[in-house]
């Protein structure tokens, strides 16, 4: 079986790890395309990775695919596309006798917010209500995705929990996606020599897909607030605060100041720093693992940016991992503190697959490849 991957973003040194790319690579013949302009990302070269092929419209996709197949029997893709974005590719997938498998990382984003607002409605927007009233059953919510997700699903989706189970028609069981990141992380040496609090960045207000917004989170005002809060906490302590950059992030130069911002390395320098801060990550799953004390931070406002999802599951992981909760926008003062029962909680329901609780994903995930190619 020949495995093609298709990026629905312009293809970044993360998508590797999260589409398990290199270790599918050393057991199948595969491909990668970046199929990010058919979702409206602008034709430029890809300086990271010059040589990856671009699809520029649903023609070529086409056209290409047809060549794969006279050259592989058997091919199966493994995309990052969200399963709203799906209908754009699926169906000349579909005629082709071509699954499609998603190995599952941000469901839980919008499993958790949904969790939020169940139990805030009053901060559901006035736009959305119809949505959540739909959705509040299971047979009209079985519907409303049908004709949400344009009546297609992922073929597989491989994950550590099956959200919605309507936007596919198998689920496999593995850990969460940064089940092996937390694997590695454990034979890691420390980053730094050096005692520190980590910030773990979310890029709150400096996504390119958040920030040039009219809703946006205001970047000055935002750094303003946090490198006060790291000032306050660099006294109180007597260490320093460094930032785990998020990969996608667009900081001005200097932009915290003197403080160390390190990129690719947020697991390891988690597991030696003494407490994290953090807006929702996907990497909090590490966090959970390692049993690290977390403080998560907000502001008011930004439940109506265009950082509210972030902001929302914020609040989410806090209130599951009984973890404090704190406004940026004013100097409350940090109780530190790890709720174990809250965590091991999270980690049997969210993270890990207990029959295969030693085995890494990558292992699984091929083991599930060898069987749909048999």
């Amino acid at each position: 079986m020949h495995v093609l991957f298709l990026s629905f973003a312009p293809l970044h040194k993360m998508h590797f790890t999260d589409m398990y790319i290199n270790d599918i690579s050393k057991v199948f013949s595969t491909d990668i395309w970046d199929i990010s302009m058919l979702g409206g990302e602008r034709d430029r070269k890809n300086e990271e990775f010059p040589d990856i092929r671009r699809i520029r419209d649903l023609s070529e996709f086409t056209s290409s695919l047809d060549a794969l197949k006279e050259e592989h029997k058997d091919i199966a893709v493994i995309s990052n596309i969200l399963i709203y974005h799906l209908h754009l590719i699926y169906h000349e997938l579909h005629r082709r006798n071509i699954p499609v498998i998603h190995i599952d990382k941000e469901s839980i984003i919008f499993w958790m917010r949904d969790n939020y607002l169940k139990r805030h409605p009053d901060q559901i927007p006035e736009n959305e209500k119809s949505k959540y009233f739909w959705t509040g059953n299971r047979l009209t919510a079985m519907a409303y995705h049908y004709l949400e997700n344009q009546h297609v699903k992922f073929d597989y989706l491989l994950g550590a929990r099956n959200y919605f189970p309507d936007s596919a028609k198998h689920f496999v069981h593995i850990h969460n996606l940064k089940y092996d990141e937390y694997l590695r992380s454990t034979k890691e040496a420390p980053v730094l020599e050096n005692e520190y609090i980590l910030f773990m960045d979310a890029g709150m207000a400096h996504l390119p897909s958040l920030s040039g917004k009219a809703d946006s989170v205001d970047q000055d005002e935002y750094l303003r607030r946090m490198n006060h809060l790291f000032d306050r906490l660099e006294d109180q302590y007597g260490i320093p605060v460094v930032i785990a950059a998020h990969p996608k992030s667009e900081y001005p130069e200097n932009a915290f100041g003197n403080r160390q911002v390190i990129l690719y390395k947020t697991a390891a320098l988690a597991r030696y720093a003494r407490f994290v801060l953090a807006h929702y990550s996907t990497s909090l799953i590490d966090l959970v693992l390692q049993r690290k004390p977390i403080v998560f931070m907000y502001a008011p406002e930004y439940f109506q940016s265009a950082s509210r999802t972030i902001t929302i599951t914020t609040a989410e992981y806090a209130y599951m991992l009984n973890a404090p909760l704190i406004d940026i926008s004013k100097d409350d003062s940090l109780d530190i503190h790890m709720d174990e029962e809250a965590y091991a909680r999270f980690e049997e329901d969210h993270i890990l697959n207990a029959d295969h609780r030693d085995t890494p994903n990558a292992d699984l995930i091929i083991s599930f490849l060898k069987e749909l190619a048999r």
